[in-house]
């Protein structure tokens, strides 16, 4: 029987009660009367109680993007206690505590309290998520309220209001950023500029996100550590709801980390959950790490890995230039090698064939080869003598375009081979891509020219505006222009289908840059041999830097990966690098 029935000539009091944070379990019974709690005898003294009822309200959802809110159905016992009647002790015995097991989803709910005197009264109010019987309380404390200081009075209506705070038993910063990511090491790598959110949370007993008035508040403190330039928002200053900040690194790249302090403030806050044993509210150091690069040394010694290719089985193949040897790495970073028939082959260039093979050209051997994914090689020799074979590209029409010292090589599937003179002799072309109008497109090295050949032969080609610039790598862009590298020049070209070329210096004196290819970003990114950098640029011009971690690697051919990454060799560091663009 409730409390409430036994004594229905006083007057109810009701209390309102809003809750912060979240819980989840059995679907609640809203409103109403609930299951009946443990009876209270009369009390033990001569003054006129009170009965209390108090009525659980509906939560307020402080924010939808965190977490669920209280009131909760994980709450299944609630306990009032009276704490104190007009500054003295309350009246001793079951007057003084009321519990209630209860199945809630959502309110109102309304709860008996315990027999109160008149007066000023002073009350705390706790849920748990386990149920209270045998006057055994059970389960982890989810909220609670510690001074509920309210005016009582004998046939008067008594309305109570108060908050719960969720209480909290850990802390965490968790990334809000889609490129924020954990790096294994109790921080965050954010692999580019940013800004970068990041939410400071606290958690109950259930693991639920607490949130909402009354919800604890957040410092940052200070950055510090190698990451120079960093700065955040707020600084050392206490975090609101939704208790996020934000992290900037600096707009030129310069890889390391940077530690902020997070601790967490409880005013007002039910705090006695985080002084249990296991608890973790004390302040967080969160690192954040712009380091973007990832190296896998090649298990042959000195084995000068040069171009690299994403293949059709979702690893990235690559040459081993001094090996003589084709290697696999998956894009977990495991490498496998497979010996070249020829002996000295010196492969240099190798692409994805259409056939779903990989195709790559032996600068010393004279052949063209194919490699299947299971590791089988079959060569082709080169019909003229000395051609020194060496970038590589699928066509339109499904052949392989190579080429060669005096020319452009085709070459089928099946193995035949047709070889086109360029105008100019000794015009060394280097890279060779597929363009987006129908053509193959070249670098013309000693030449200084840009070529282009059309799938029947004719060539056409475009003089460079800067002199003894050195073309070396080509690759048709987003933009449907053809983008390629000026390694004596120290810069970055882009030449239109229709020839007009345009310029883009190098921060990097003498950089040096070798190969391009267009990345998953929308942007162009290159190797700088001598510079010992990535590099990337965008389509409008503008170009950030890589440092590399290993000094003078060599870093020489680049592709897109399957995984997002660009992936390319280090020919002096004898690895495979990774970058997050």
């Amino acid at each position: 029987m409730r409390l409430g029935a036994r004594l229905a000539a006083a007057a109810i009091v009701v209390a309102s009660i809003t809750a912060c944070g979240g819980a989840a379990g059995t679907p609640l019974t809203p409103g109403g009367a609930q299951p009946p709690g443990p009876a209270i005898p009369s009390p033990s003294t001569n003054a006129t109680l009170v009965p209390t009822t108090f009525t659980l309200a509906g939560a307020t959802h402080a924010s939808s993007q965190r977490g669920p809110q209280y009131v909760g159905a994980g709450t299944r016992s609630v306990t009032i206690t009276l704490v104190s009647v007009n500054g003295a002790p309350p009246p001793t015995g079951p007057t003084a505590t009321a519990h209630d097991n209860v199945t809630l989803s959502g309110c109102p709910c309304v709860l008996p309290g315990p027999n109160v005197p008149s007066g000023t009264d002073v009350f705390t109010v706790a849920t748990y998520d386990g149920t209270y019987s045998g006057g055994v309380q059970s389960g982890n404390l989810l909220s609670a309220a510690t001074t509920i200081a309210e005016t009582i009075s004998i046939g008067g209506a008594n309305h109570i209001t108060l908050t719960l705070a969720g209480v909290p038993v850990s802390t965490r910063v968790a990334p809000a950023s889609p490129y924020s990511t954990p790096n294994g090491s109790g921080g965050f790598n954010m692999p580019d500029q940013g800004p970068h959110t990041f939410v400071a949370e606290t958690l109950d007993a259930d693991g639920n996100v607490i949130v909402g008035p009354g919800a604890p508040r957040f410092n940052i403190g200070t950055p510090s550590g190698t990451l120079a330039g960093v700065t955040t928002s707020p600084t050392t200053t206490t975090i609101s709801a939704p208790d996020s900040f934000t992290v900037t690194p600096p707009t030129t790249y310069s890889p390391g980390t940077a530690s902020f302090t997070v601790t967490p403030t409880f005013v007002g806050q039910a705090t006695n959950g985080c002084a249990q044993p296991g608890a973790n509210c004390a302040a967080i150091m969160v690192t954040v790490d712009m380091t973007r690069i990832t190296e896998y040394p090649v298990p042959t010694t000195s084995a000068g890995p040069l171009g690299i290719a994403s293949g059709p089985d979702g690893n990235l193949w690559f040459t081993e230039y001094n090996a003589g040897k084709i290697g696999k790495i998956t894009t977990a970073g495991a490498i496998t090698e497979f010996p070249i028939p020829t002996s000295p082959a010196n492969p240099e260039g190798i692409t994805k064939g259409p056939d779903g093979n990989l195709w790559f050209t032996e600068w010393s051997g004279n052949n063209i080869s194919k490699i299947t994914t299971a590791g089988a090689i079959t060569e082709f020799p080169v019909p003229t003598t000395g051609p020194f074979p060496f970038g590589i590209a699928t066509g339109p029409n499904g052949n392989l375009w190579f080429t060669e010292f005096f020319g452009i090589g085709k070459i089928t599937t099946a193995g035949m081979i047709t070889e086109f003179p360029l105008p100019t002799s000794a015009a060394n072309p280097d890279g060779i891509t597929a363009g987006p109008d129908g053509n193959l497109w070249f670098t013309e090295t000693t030449a200084n020219k840009i070529g282009k050949i059309t799938t029947t032969g004719v060539i056409t080609e475009f003089p460079l505006p800067t002199s003894a610039a050195n073309p070396d790598g080509i690759t048709a862009g987003p933009d449907g222009n053809l983008w390629f590298t000026e390694t004596t020049a120290n810069k970055i070209g882009k030449i239109t289908t229709t020839g007009v070329i345009t310029e883009f210096p190098l921060p990097t004196s003498g950089a040096y840059p070798v190969s391009i290819t267009a990345g998953p970003d929308g942007n162009l990114w290159f190797t700088e041999d001598n510079g010992n950098n990535i590099g990337k640029i965008t389509t409008a011009g503008t170009i950030t830097e890589f440092p590399l971690p290993t000094s003078s690697a060599g870093p020489a051919d680049i592709t897109a990966g399957p995984d997002g990454n660009l992936w390319f060799t280090e020919l002096s560091g004898n690895k495979i690098g990774k970058i997050t663009p």
